[in-house]
């Protein structure tokens, strides 16, 4: 697996990963499969609590925090 956290923040007790996609929120299961690995792997390196959000830039009014 090979993938790039576009958004990273960390806080003193938690991380949040954002990702940003050009495509269709028809994706939408395939994204937070790909948000479910940074989770596990941010939490795995800072052991903090993650989520994650997608960000889908061609409508904005979609995006959600997964945790």
């Amino acid at each position: 697996v090979n993938g790039v956290i576009d958004l990273l923040v960390r806080y003193s007790d938690e991380i949040k990963i954002v990702d940003f996609k050009t495509d269709a929120y028809l994706f939408k299961d395939l994204h937070q499969g790909q948000l479910r690995l940074y989770r596990e792997a941010m939490e795995r390196l800072y052991h903090l609590p993650t989520s994650s959000a997608v960000v889908y830039l061609r409508d904005c009014s979609q995006s959600e925090w997964v945790s």
